[in-house]
This record gives C-alpha cells, sequence and structure tokens, in this order.
C-alpha cells in the first residue's frame, strides 16, 4: 500500500528539541495560516472594515408557523388503538415530530413528517381493516367447514 502512495521522506527528529520549541514552531505554523487567511480576506472584501461588516448575520427567532400542515395526531391515535398498533405508533411519532417543526417555524419539515404520519395512519388503518376482513372470512369459512362434516 505504501508503494501506491509515493516514497516516504521522514526525517528524525533532535533528542535536544525541548517543549518550548515545539511550541514555536506551532505557533509558526498558525501564523501562517492565519496571515494566509487574512489575505485571502482582503482581497476578497478589500478592506477589514469591508470584510467585518459582510460577515454580521443577524438571525431572528422563528415562531410558530401562521398556516401550518396538518400533523394527524388524532387519527394516527385512532388507528393506534383500533386498526394496527404497531405502525400506529410510528404515525404517532411522526405527528409529533410535525408539531415540533410547526413549533419551531420550519415549514419544510412540518410539511415531510405530515405526509409521513399521514401515510402511516393510512397503512394501519388498510392493515387493520384488511385483518379484519380476513378474519371474518377465516372465521367464515372454519364455521362452514365444521357446519358440514357434521
Amino acid at each position: 500500500m505504501s508503494h501506491l502512495l509515493g516514497p516516504r521522506h521522514i526525517t528524525p527528529k533532535p533528542e535536544s528539541e525541548t517543549a518550548s520549541m515545539k511550541l514555536r514552531k506551532y505557533e509558526t505554523r498558525l501564523d501562517d495560516k492565519s496571515r494566509r487567511v487574512w489575505n485571502s480576506t482582503s482581497r476578497l472584501y478589500g478592506s477589514v472594515s469591508d470584510a467585518q461588516s459582510c460577515c454580521v448575520v443577524d438571525v431572528q427567532p422563528m415562531g410558530p408557523l401562521q398556516n401550518p400542515p396538518d400533523d394527524y395526531m388524532c387519527y394516527s391515535i385512532f388507528v393506534t388503538l383500533c386498526c394496527c398498533w404497531l405502525i400506529g405508533i410510528f404515525a404517532i411519532l411522526r405527528s409529533s415530530e410535525c408539531r415540533a417543526a410547526i413549533a419551531a417555524g420550519d415549514r419544510v419539515t412540518a410539511e415531510v413528517r405530515s405526509r409521513e404520519a399521514r401515510s402511516r395512519a393510512h397503512l394501519a388503518l388498510g392493515l387493520g381493516l384488511g385483518s379484519i376482513i380476513f378474519s371474518f372470512i377465516f372465521v367464515g369459512v372454519y364455521i362452514g367447514i365444521i357446519v358440514n362434516s357434521y
């Protein structure tokens, strides 16, 4: 693997190098880096005052959304209790994440979580209704077989 990286040039460190010498070398490297960053910044912005004024960002805290998407919490709780509790729990989790995104003012996340909660609640409802219908058919066939056997 080392032949892929090319030859390595390792110079042994002198034994007499003290901690203060190491610190000075490190500070020199940091100074060189900061000079390079400063030079690239001054080339981009011109003077120091231009660089400082353009980099100020005023962040305002977001409040709740004005026109929030539905969170489908009631629907999720209903399908959890009445249809398929396993998938309904995941629908409730997505609904609560949607509510948190609405409270934070994040519309994109709220809409995505709303769609996910609705689709999981639909899935739980479909599986619950399907299992109920399957159960009725199975019991009906079973009873029909027992009645016909006597």
